[in-house]
């Protein structure tokens, strides 16, 4: 597979804001849909995820009234894990759904927790194969139609590690060579914040070198928060060769497990941030005021929040936006930054640039002032005490072919420079490298080992 292609999947960045409707299939009467599309296209929404079933399909006025409004429904079977779902009957609903102008289809959910199975079916050998004999009937059919197969969410961590899991998912699809699947298939996730700072995890992998399945040594850290999907889009490229687009879900909340009290001042804080690190490069941690957030990749299709409203005395009900005539403060900071994203926005008015993390993908494409750049296209390169390695030329001799900029070591040099391409993780250079180069004007893009990343 080409690992510089998505999939099929169409990326929409500007528009990656939802919501999951009530966790029931309750809530799909004439007068919910006007009482919540408002509010729902006030608060920015382009997708939302509503929950169906074979025993009550949800209305085609329920559908059609989204899809005309410009929000994607996500519609979610929760099918227990434990018998395979029937296929006849569940057929004619999907085709419903796609004559009605639904797109995608997500079916179960945490199949890596033991809680989802009976004790005798998890204690058998090869759980991962036994889920993919459940799901992989339903995304023929679902490709049949022509709509786009999910595959569930995983539990963070979980009984069997999600990580571990997940790609065991994919060797198996590639050793299948399912390749249409892959090509036609979203990810989801759980980005829950598990409590910790929405940096938490951030770099997968690659920066968390130590991190291991069950064990996350002092210092490092794991896939157990909002950036999940930085993981996950590593183990997609080193299997699969490519990466896949991936709906983020439960988000904005501590865990999708019923809460008793929300902090609605800190729950503010953390969604607003996530809602506009969608769609801008430079967002302020909330946990840490002099930091900025990392981008969020373009794989991640849409990040919907947690949640929109519940029934009163139901287990979800304490971290729905909407309760019983009243909102959590969320849903005034968000609508309020929607219609005017520059009088929302409180980013710090001075930051030393010593406490800007340098570990971020993308910047803004428009200078802070104006400036007389003397080089045109600087390649910047890490210096090494033994010179500049192998891998380096390796990785970059097609793109001096093609774009024959400067190259240097020298991150002096590259403040002349109206454009830099940084070969290479940001701790390769002196620390504030990147901000001195935003102060200079300079429009960033990044290579990695394992690819380019180019800021849009």
């Amino acid at each position: 597979m080409d690992s510089k292609q998505i999939n099929s999947f169409q990326i929409k960045p500007a528009k990656r804001i939802g919501f999951h409707y009530f966790p029931d299939t309750l809530h799909y009467r004439s007068n919910d849909l006007e009482t919540w599309l408002p509010h729902l296209n006030e608060l920015g929404a382009s997708w939302l995820v509503i929950r169906s079933s074979v025993e009550r399909a949800i209305p085609e006025q329920f559908v059609t009234g989204l899809v005309r409004s410009g929000i994607e429904p996500i519609i979610w079977f929760d099918f227990p894990l434990n018998k395979s779902p029937n296929l006849v009957e569940i057929k004619p609903i999907l085709t419903s759904y796609a004559r009605w102008g639904a797109n995608y289809i997500a079916f179960f959910d945490q199949p890596n927790a033991a809680a989802s199975w009976t004790p005798s079916v998890w204690s058998q050998n090869s759980i991962v194969d036994r889920f993919l004999e459940r799901f992989l009937p339903l995304v023929s059919i679902t490709l049949q139609i022509g709509l786009k197969p999910v595959l569930p969410p995983l539990q963070p961590g979980g009984s069997f590690w999600d990580t571990v899991f997940l790609r065991s998912m994919l060797e198996s699809l590639d050793r299948r060579k399912l390749t249409p699947v892959v090509n036609n298939m979203a990810l989801s996730a759980y980005a829950c914040t598990a409590g910790r700072d929405l940096q938490w995890g951030a770099g997968g992998p690659e920066r968390w070198p130590n991190s291991r399945p069950y064990i996350t040594p002092d210092g490092e850290q794991d896939q157990c928060g909002f950036r999940i999907f930085d993981w996950y889009k590593a183990i997609c490229q080193a299997v699969i060769g490519t990466t896949i687009p991936i709906f983020l879900f439960g988000v904005g909340v501590e865990a999708i497990q019923p809460q008793e009290q929300i902090d609605p001042a800190r729950h503010s804080d953390v969604n607003l941030a996530i809602a506009r690190a969608l769609s801008e490069s430079q967002v302020p941690n909330p946990d840490k005021s002099s930091t900025f957030l990392e981008s969020i990749p373009e794989e991640v299709l849409a990040s919907n929040f947690w949640l929109l409203a519940a029934e009163k005395d139901t287990p979800h009900h304490a971290q729905a936006w909407f309760q019983d005539g009243k909102q959590l403060p969320v849903v005034d900071n968000l609508k309020n930054w929607v219609s005017n994203p520059k009088i929302a926005a409180k980013t710090p008015k001075k930051v030393e640039t010593s406490d800007i993390p340098c570990m971020v993908d993308f910047f803004k494409k428009d200078t802070p002032f104006p400036v007389h750049h003397k080089i045109e296209h600087y390649l910047l390169l890490p210096s090494f005490k033994n010179g500049a390695s192998d891998w380096q030329f390796e990785l970059v001799k097609p793109f001096i072919t093609k774009y024959r900029p400067t190259i240097g070591f020298s991150p002096e040099e590259a403040e002349l420079a109206a454009k830099v391409t940084i070969v290479g993780e940001p701790r390769l250079f002196p620390e504030g490298t990147i901000p001195r180069l935003q102060q200079a004007g300079c429009k960033i893009e990044r290579i990695y080992v394992n690819g380019t990343s180019v800021a849009p």
